[in-house]
């Protein structure tokens, strides 16, 4: 994510077509989530929401404690973040709800427009490293 964000290693010998829509998907995707982590849900849904800001605070708490150990093992340290899968997951959906209920046609719209930007950079990035 870190070198899709600050362009690090640049990918320009691959020649992505659209590789800004994929930058511009994931960080939509990092706004959605946002909301989704600080945003408050219906009363009924809070549970859900403290368990997974929980499990998520204390997986990427160890995340960081092994990158500070261990700073040029990235590959080898996001093994100790792949359980956090799930409650980013949920709060992303939480997200889109806040999105989609709250915030009206424009919430759904911005969903949608972050949705195919990031479907298209995606389909770009595979059909280039794969064809």
């Amino acid at each position: 994510m870190a070198s899709l964000l600050y362009d690090e290693y640049g990918m320009q010998q691959y020649s992505f077509h659209w590789s800004l829509l994929l930058r511009w998907g994931c960080l939509g995707m990092l706004l959605v989530l946002a909301a989704g982590i600080l945003v408050r849900p219906r009363p009924e849904l809070r549970p859900v929401w403290m368990t997974c800001l929980c499990l998520a605070g204390c997986q990427s708490a160890i995340t960081v404690a092994y990158a500070m150990q261990f700073p040029f093992a990235c590959n080898q340290n996001m093994r100790f973040f792949a359980q956090a899968f799930v409650p980013f997951a949920c709060l992303f959906g939480l997200g889109c709800g806040h999105f989609c209920q709250r915030a009206g046609w424009a919430g759904r719209c911005v969903i949608a427009v972050m949705g195919l930007a990031w479907l298209v950079g995606l389909g770009d990035f595979c059909w280039t490293l794969l064809f």
